[in-house]
C-alpha cells in the first residue's frame, strides 16, 4: 500500500502554456498534453477496505493540506493542494490525482457553467476541457500569476482574484481591476459574484462592493472588525457574509452590519463560509468548523471526528453532506444535531461600528420649551424636527401629535467642547421612522478645517441609531451654506457640501454616496481633484433611483440657463441647457435667471423652477416659471408662476412659498393666490390643506401651522412632551 501511495503522489502530467494577447479572444492552444491518472482507493483512518464512513477523515499522507473545494457536473469533489488537485468520489472511496508542473499551488477550484473544473494555481489559471489541459498566464491577458479564488457569476463569466488584482474573463477577453479602479488593496483573497447586486471582493485592506460602476470600500474604519477579508458568501435572505482574519464573521443585510465573535482567537480566523439546503450556514475557521442556523451555534472539531480544525474550504452536496478541506485532509461529515458540541459561551451580534468618543449631546428635559428650526411632516400627526434653545437646532425631534410636543430622539453625537465650534444638524426623512442626520458647524466655512463627521440612521423613529463611522468628509456645510442631502430609496443617498465662493464663479464642492443606507460613504466629487459641479452656485439636488440625479445652479454668467444631471449615480454630471419659455424666446438674452427647486418623481419625470432678474426703464422685473418633463430633459413644457420656493406635493398639486403663498393644482401650469404673510418660512405640506411651517422674521423664529392651504396660520408653542 505505501509504494502505491509513492508511486501515486508521483504521477505527473505536464501542462503547456497558451499564448494569447491581452483583452482578445484567447487563441487556440499550440499544444497540449492530456490528464493521465489512476483511481487509487484512499486508505480510512479506520485502516479498513471498507468505504470512508461519515465523519472519518481521508488519511492525511495521502493527500495533506488542501487549500480548496468544488463539485463537478457529476457529483465529484475536486479539492485543490500542493502541486496539482484530486478527484473523489463522493464518498471518499476513491480518488484521481492530477499533478500539474511548475505550480506550487492549487488555491482555487470552480466548476464551469458545463461543470468542467478550473484551477487557479500560483502559476496561472488551468483548465480541464474534455481532457484538454490548458493554461491561461499574464501574458495572455491575466491581471496575474498568482489566483487565490475563482467564483463564476450567472451570466457564466470568471471572476479570478489574484495577488494582483481581479480579472473578469468573458467571451474570451479579460477585464482586469486594479487599486487604480476602485479596489482598496490588490490582494484579494475571495470574490462573491451576487448576481444583480454586483461583485464582492475580499482584500488585505478591507471588502469592496462593485455595483457596474461604482466601488464602495468597508474596512475597521469603518464597520469591519478587521481588515482581511478570507471569505465570502450570501444567505438565503440575501444577506451577504463577510468572514475576517482575527475579526470573527460579518453580516451585512443591505441595511444594518452585525459582528459575530466566536470563542477563542482561532475561531475568529474564517477561512470558509458556506450555505447548506436546509439554510444553515457553516464557517470553516482554525478552530474548526461552526455551524449556525440564525440562533444556536454549534462546534465541530477534532473532539468530533474533525481531521483538523484547521478548515481551510467547504463544500455541500446536493444531499446536504458536509465536506471540509483542512490543512491535514479532507473531513466527509453528515450532518446531526448529536455529533457536534453546542457553542456555551455568547456569541452575540454586535453593530459593525463603535459610538463616537465623547459626551452625547444631553436631551432637554420634558415641558421645556423649544424652537424649531426645521420642519418635515410625514402625516397630519407625525413627523420631524431640528431644534433646540436657540435659532439653530442641534437636536432631533419627533412628534406624534401634530407638532404640539416633541420626544428628544437626539443620537448621541458628541457635544463640542469649550473653545469648539457649535453644532448644528441638518437631516432627511423618508418616513415617520426613516431618517438621516448629518452634524455640522454652525460657523460659516472660512478657516475651518477637515474633520472626522459621520451620518446618523434611524428605522425606528429615533429609538434607535446607527452611526456610520468616522470619516474624513473634509467639509460638509455651515449654517451658512448647509449640505443638501437625498434618499431616493432607504439604501441610496447623496450629501452635496456646499464650499460657498472661491471667486470667479468658482463654487467648489465635495459629493458623496451610499449604497447602503448610510453605513459607508465614498466620495464622488472631489474640489481639488474633479473637474465636475465645480462652477456656478448649486441651488438644489433631487435624485431618483440608484442612477438619475439633478443639481439646479444659479449666479452664473452664462447664457441661458442650465442644470446638471448624471445618469451613473454621480460619478460623472453634463450640462443640461434650458430652452427659454415659448412666450418669450428672448428672456435669457435679457435677464440673469438660476435654476432652482428640483423635484424628480422618476428617472424620467421632474420639475424646477427658473427666476429671472431683468431691468427695463430703470425698473427691476422678475420673471418666474416652472419647466416640467416627461422624458428625462429631452423636450420642456414650460408655466408662469409667481415665484418663490417651488415645492411639489405630488405630481398635480404644488406650492409657491415666498412672502406671497400661491397653490397649483394642475402641476404649476395654473396658481390660484392664497395668503401674504410677513415672513420668511421653511414649509412642510402634507395635503393641499395642511401644513406647517418655520417661521423666521429678523430674530423672531415660530413654528407655525395651517389647516385650510394657508389662507390662515397659527402659532404653536412647541414643548419636549412629558414623560
Amino acid at each position: 500500500m505505501r509504494e502505491s501511495k509513492r508511486i501515486f503522489l508521483l504521477t505527473l502530467v505536464f501542462i503547456l502554456l497558451l499564448s494569447s494577447s491581452c483583452n482578445l479572444p484567447l487563441s487556440t492552444p499550440t499544444a497540449v498534453s492530456s490528464a493521465v491518472a489512476t483511481d487509487t482507493p484512499f486508505e480510512s483512518s479506520t485502516a479498513t477496505s471498507e468505504p470512508t464512513m461519515p465523519g472519518v477523515s481521508v488519511v492525511a499522507e495521502a493527500v495533506g493540506e488542501i487549500f480548496d473545494l468544488a463539485f463537478d457536473a457529476q457529483g465529484k469533489i475536486w479539492a485543490g493542494m500542493y502541486r496539482g488537485a484530486v478527484r473523489c468520489s463522493a464518498g471518499l472511496t476513491s480518488c484521481r490525482y492530477y499533478s500539474m508542473a511548475n505550480t506550487q499551488q492549487v488555491r482555487a477550484v470552480a466548476a464551469g457553467p458545463e461543470g468542467s473544473p478550473w484551477f487557479g494555481t500560483t502559476s496561472g489559471l488551468v483548465h480541464d476541457e474534455a481532457g484538454i489541459w490548458e493554461t491561461t498566464t499574464a501574458s495572455d491577458g491575466l491581471v496575474a500569476n498568482t489566483i487565490f479564488d475563482l467564483q463564476f457569476d450567472a451570466d457564466g463569466g470568471l471572476w479570478i482574484g489574484t495577488n494582483n488584482g481581479v480579472s473578469h474573463f468573458a467571451n474570451g477577453v479579460f477585464t482586469n481591476y486594479t487599486i487604480s479602479d476602485g479596489l482598496p488593496d490588490d490582494y484579494i483573497h475571495c470574490v462573491y459574484p451576487a448576481g444583480e447586486e454586483g461583485t464582492w471582493f475580499g482584500t488585505s485592506s478591507g471588502a469592496s462592493h462593485f455595483d457596474g460602476v461604482h466601488w464602495f470600500t468597508y474596512d475597521q474604519n469603518s464597520v469591519l472588525p478587521a481588515n482581511d477579508v478570507l471569505s465570502i458568501a450570501e444567505d438565503t435572505q440575501g444577506a451577504i457574509w463577510l468572514g475576517t482574519l482575527f475579526g470573527g464573521a460579518v453580516r451585512f443585510d443591505g441595511d444594518q452590519w452585525l459582528i459575530y465573535s466566536l470563542p477563542g482567537d482561532e475561531a475568529n480566523v474564517v477561512q470558509a463560509i458556506a450555505v447548506a439546503p436546509d439554510e444553515a450556514l457553516w464557517f470553516g475557521t482554525r478552530a474548526g468548523a461552526f455551524r449556525f442556523d440564525g440562533s444556536e451555534w454549534l462546534g465541530y472539531s477534532t473532539s468530533e471526528g474533525l481531521q483538523s480544525n484547521d478548515v481551510r474550504a467547504i463544500a455541500v452536496g446536493a444531499d446536504g453532506v458536509i465536506f471540509f478541506g483542512t490543512n491535514k485532509g479532507i473531513t466527509r461529515f453528515e450532518y446531526s444535531r448529536e455529533k457536534m458540541r453546542v457553542i456555551q459561551e455568547p456569541v452575540s451580534p454586535q453593530s459593525g461600528s463603535a459610538l463616537p468618543e465623547g459626551e452625547p449631546i444631553p436631551h432637554l428635559a420634558p415641558g421645556e420649551e423649544i424652537a424649531i428650526s426645521a420642519i418635515h411632516m410625514s402625516d397630519g400627526n407625525q413627523g420631524w424636527g431640528i431644534g433646540g434653545l436657540s435659532g439653530y437646532g442641534d437636536h432631533v425631534l419627533r412628534t406624534t401629535d401634530g407638532g404640539l410636543t416633541w420626544q428628544d430622539v437626539t443620537p448621541p453625537e458628541p457635544a463640542p467642547e469649550p473653545g469648539e465650534n457649535d453644532k448644528m444638524a441638518t437631516g432627511f426623512f423618508r418616513d415617520e421612522i426613516t431618517g438621516w442626520v448629518i452634524y455640522h458647524s454652525v460657523q460659516s466655512e472660512s478657516g475651518l478645517e477637515a474633520s472626522d463627521s459621520a451620518i446618523w440612521r434611524t428605522t425606528d423613529g429615533g429609538v434607535t441609531w446607527q452611526w456610520s463611522g468616522a470619516y474624513s468628509l473634509d467639509f460638509v456645510g455651515s449654517s451658512f451654506n448647509p449640505p443638501y442631502i437625498d434618499f431616493p430609496t432607504s439604501h441610496d443617498g447623496w450629501i452635496l457640501a456646499r464650499l460657498g465662493a472661491a471667486g470667479m464663479h468658482r463654487y467648489p464642492v465635495y459629493l458623496y454616496t451610499t449604497r447602503d443606507g448610510g453605513a459607508y460613504w465614498s466620495q464622488l466629487v472631489d474640489p481639488y481633484a474633479s473637474v465636475y459641479l465645480q462652477s456656478c452656485q448649486k441651488t438644489g439636488m433631487s435624485f431618483a433611483g440608484e442612477q438619475t440625479g439633478w443639481v439646479t445652479i444659479g449666479s452664473c454668467p452664462i447664457d441661458g440657463v442650465e442644470i446638471v444631471i448624471t445618469g451613473d449615480g454621480g460619478t460623472t454630471w453634463n450640462e443640461k441647457v434650458l430652452p427659454a419659455p415659448d412666450n418669450q424666446m428672448d428672456l435669457f438674452d435679457r435677464a440673469s435667471c438660476d435654476s432652482h427647486s428640483p423635484t424628480l418623481f422618476s428617472t424620467s419625470h421632474g420639475a424646477l423652477a427658473i427666476s429671472c432678474l431683468r431691468w427695463e426703464n430703470d425698473e427691476r422685473v422678475e420673471d418666474h416659471y416652472v419647466y416640467i418633463t416627461e422624458d428625462a430633459g429631452e423636450t420642456w413644457q414650460t408655466f408662469r408662476y409667481p415665484g418663490g420656493t417651488l415645492l411639489f406635493i405630488d405630481t398635480d398639486s404644488a406650492y409657491a412659498l415666498s412672502g406671497d403663498i400661491y397653490r397649483s393644482q394642475d402641476g404649476g401650469e395654473t396658481w390660484t393666490y392664497v395668503k401674504s404673510v410677513s415672513w420668511e418660512g421653511q414649509f412642510s405640506f402634507v395635503s393641499q390643506q395642511l401644513g406647517w411651517a418655520v417661521a423666521r422674521s429678523e430674530t423672531e423664529i415660530a413654528l407655525v401651522k395651517t389647516d385650510d392651504g394657508g389662507q390662515t396660520w397659527s402659532i404653536i408653542e412647541a414643548a419636549i412632551a412629558q414623560e
